[in-house]
């Protein structure tokens, strides 16, 4: 156990000295990309161990424990376990180069992997269908970030102020602008967390100090999977539209992250839940951060 406890320590170390080439660490994430897309939690229960393409270090480490060999077969879950590793550990190797500086990252991996990149191609987001086998749709996801000319993996918490800077299922687009001498990121995401239930949200953050910022968050669940959350590009304002059902049972536009109490939010005090309502939310961006300026609801059925 404390040969393996050793092995854990020093295999980033030996393996990164094999794939430091940036070519060949692309050549193989996209190798274990390629595999994660034969690994299902639906179907076979089993998957062949010689499938993995392990190394003879990461066999040892992921098998010799558990007294397997290269020709056996392993739970489905533990090799979708193994795949992420790889995938999560090559993603840092390939990051690490001195090259990605200079590539336009979101071009060069298989499609399993989604990236995404800011405008002034500093901040790269990546994430992967966690394949748990449950209606919830999770992902992993990791934020990589230029910062002394080379990309550091960023942190989704901010450890000075303990807050959750990012949603942990991920993001789809990014937006980029600069107020106030800062860039500032605008990223919107969604996920599915179970049949019908689906939560989407946007984060704006900016760098300073050495870690992310939180400028403003918000995100609305809903019964219906549809874009509830849009952006302007022209004033930057972000308009909120949805439907009151079992999931929100209220219009609310305010956020607990950020200061948006301009205007007062209609609280479940306020409202009949014997009817449902229409509701829009519209946030102004003041170059820091975003203001809560307008807000509706509208009865538009009185249930039985």
């Amino acid at each position: 156990m404390r040969f393996l406890k050793v092995l854990i320590l020093i295999i980033p170390y030996v393996t990164f000295a094999q794939e430091s080439n940036f070519n060949t660490a692309v050549k193989l994430l996209n190798e274990q990309l390629e595999i994660y897309q034969t690994q299902s939690p639906f179907g076979s229960e089993s998957y062949a161990v010689k499938d993995l393409k392990l190394s003879k270090i990461e066999t040892i480490l992921y098998l010799n424990d558990e007294g397997l060999k290269v020709t056996d077969s392993i739970d489905m879950y533990n090799a979708i376990s193994i795949t992420q590793s790889k995938i999560g550990r090559l993603l840092s190797v390939v990051m690490s180069q001195k090259e990605a500086t200079t590539k336009d990252l979101t071009t060069h991996f298989n499609d399993e992997l989604y990236a995404i990149k800011s405008e002034d191609n500093k901040l790269y987001h990546f994430s992967l269908d966690e394949k748990t086998g449950g209606s919830y749709r999770s992902r992993m996801s990791w934020m990589y970030y230029l910062k002394n000319n080379s990309y550091v993996e960023v942190d989704a918490m901010n450890s000075e102020t303990d807050t959750s800077i990012f949603f942990s299922d991920g993001y789809d687009e990014i937006k980029t602008f600069n107020t106030y001498n800062k860039t500032r990121y605008l990223l919107f995401g969604n996920v599915m967390r179970c049949n019908a239930c689906f939560e989407e949200y946007v984060t704006l953050t900016h760098f300073e100090d050495g870690a992310f910022q939180l400028d403003f968050e918000y995100s609305v669940s809903s019964r219906i999977a549809e874009q509830h959350i849009f952006y302007d590009d022209i004033s930057r304002s972000i308009s909120v539209f949805y439907d009151t059902d079992d999931l929100t049972t209220v219009c609310y536009c305010s956020n607990e992250g950020t200061d948006n109490r301009d205007i007062e939010t209609i609280s479940s005090s306020d409202i009949d839940d014997t009817e449902q309502f229409t509701c829009s939310c519209l946030f102004e961006f003041n170059g820091r951060t975003y203001k809560l300026t307008k807000q509706c609801s509208e009865v538009i059925k009185t249930k039985d």
